[in-house]
């Protein structure tokens, strides 16, 4: 039966893990610990019937099978802060609904509870109403097929930490409830500017004619939902799910805004074949359903930013050789899907080894912190600067002909030359050599190494014509001589 009460159990916690839980709760709900040897017997359960069970990993075996699943019971493991992905899936594998990782934080707990509140509740009125309308069998199984259906979803998004994948489950999922012929998202940054960064993902199998109008309502939503100017965004791609996609229609779109926490960080557009008519039942699972979806985005978001920070040079702030490279692989594959332009830039300092020799290693920092400060400055958001090594660096540069990244090295060697250096009383400037090599829309099969040879060599063109220069590399089949740009 329904309680008034609210319990939550937590076995194998420490003092501490406790306190954040209950301050996560908010006083909403009562938490009642066990010890990981001393487990809640079957009396335990009839008594207390707990809407959540939180368990260390090292207890995690024996709770579950102190607590089996049951309907409204929500089972959360708790791993360590270093647990990897075998761990989550094993975890996810046993039966646990969610994985927190510690330190415990507030965001993610409270999540947590909300959505055991949430579905808990749901389970009441589904008891309620089995006891109260006997007779009403049609609702009932009404409202086993929605829990059924939002515990499907639960499962799912629980699957993956990748947002394109999320969003393709979501599309699959949403399906069962409503017709859907596409799903496209956007997402944006912190709110901690008057101007927002965004991106923007959008089905591949989406015809021409409609493209800019799906960028479009996209983009207004963002602008009308954050209350922000747009300052820029990038494309990504999502799988193509059936039919080609035809611009947005009066009728047949929703938008929906994406929330964690209480903020507003995106919003889907899902585009039908028919008008849209919705009952209450399908407006309120499409609700749940796509707020648990904003958890469940947020939670991935925050991992690739944390995996992001282990990707990053701790002197220059922008990309190391090994994020570097994983990156190139990945915009060489998705230049040969979709045939469009790419470029590699990279860039030199000049004579670098005796601003060390005559100034000191700190200055030599200086120097490198700046120029990668000026080339972050100068790229694209969908630009990818990296440290390549010393003082060399790299910067990927999607959808971008050797032209046009001539004229942004050309804007990089300029500003370079342009910075001051000041070191014990004494002033220095310093130069840039550049190479590029890009890959045509309509070029052959090339590889990572085989671009970053090409740079290469036009990078030591430039060196041997005298430095601080740009130098385009030709293509494989053309004359090996290299022109100089100023």
């Amino acid at each position: 039966m329904a309680r008034n009460e609210l319990i939550m159990w937590g076995i194998g916690l420490t003092e501490l893990e406790a306190q954040a839980i209950r301050h996560a709760a908010r006083g909403r709900a009562r938490l009642a610990t066990w010890s990981g040897d001393t487990l809640p017997q079957a009396e335990d359960l009839d008594r207390d019937e707990p809407f959540l069970v939180l368990a260390t990993w090292s207890a995690w075996g024996r709770a579950s099978q102190a607590v089996p699943v049951l309907e409204g019971v929500t089972r959360a493991v708790i791993l360590s802060e270093d647990a990897d992905a075998e761990t989550v899936q094993n975890a996810t594998a046993s039966g646990a609904d969610a994985a927190i990782n510690t330190p415990l934080e507030q965001d993610s707990l409270t999540a947590v509870i909300e959505r055991a509140i949430s579905v808990r509740r749901l389970y009441d009125d589904i008891y309620r109403m089995t006891q109260e309308i006997v007779l009403e069998r049609e609702l009932l199984s009404r409202k086993n097929e929605q829990l059924k259906f939002i515990n499907g979803f639960l499962a799912r998004t629980a699957e993956s930490m990748d947002p394109v994948e999320l969003l393709g489950i979501a599309q699959a999922e949403l399906s069962k409830l409503v017709d859907i012929s596409a799903l496209h998202a956007c997402i944006w940054g912190p709110q901690d500017d008057a101007a927002f960064e965004a991106e923007l993902f959008l089905a591949e199998n989406i015809s021409a004619s409609a493209h800019q109008s799906w960028c479009s309502l996209l983009l207004e939503s963002a602008a009308s939902l954050s209350s922000r100017k747009l300052k820029d965004y990038r494309i990504v791609q999502l799988p193509a799910h059936g039919r080609i996609v035809r611009p947005p229609s009066k009728g047949r779109t929703l938008i929906l805004p994406l929330k964690a926490a209480g903020d507003v960080f995106g919003c889907i557009a899902v585009a039908g074949s028919i008008n849209y008519s919705l009952g209450r039942d399908q407006v309120e699972l499409m609700h749940s359903a796509v707020s648990h979806l904003g958890l469940a985005l947020r939670n991935a978001i925050l991992f690739s930013e944390a995996r992001n920070e282990a990707d990053y040079d701790s002197l220059t702030m922008i990309h190391n050789r090994r994020a570097f490279e994983r990156r190139l692989k990945e915009e060489i594959v998705r230049h040969q899907r979709y045939g469009h332009p790419m470029s590699l830039l990279m860039l030199d300092i000049d004579r670098f080894k005796p601003i060390n020799d005559s100034y000191g290693h700190l200055a030599g920092d200086a120097v490198l912190a700046a120029v990668a400060r000026t080339i972050r400055n100068a790229v694209r958001t969908c630009d990818y600067p990296a440290r390549y090594g010393g003082e060399e660096f790299a910067v990927i540069l999607p959808q971008t002909s050797g032209v046009q990244a001539s004229v942004l090295a050309e804007r990089l060697r300029h500003e370079i030359a342009g910075l001051d250096f000041f070191e014990e009383g004494a002033h220095f400037r310093i130069t840039a050599s550049i190479g590029i090599a890009d890959i045509a829309p309509d070029s052959p099969h090339i590889t990572a190494p085989q671009l970053i040879r090409r740079s290469d060599r036009a990078l030591y063109g430039a060196k041997h014509q005298g430095r601080n220069q740009v130098v385009v590399a030709p293509y494989e089949n053309e004359c090996p001589s290299i022109a100089a740009m100023h």
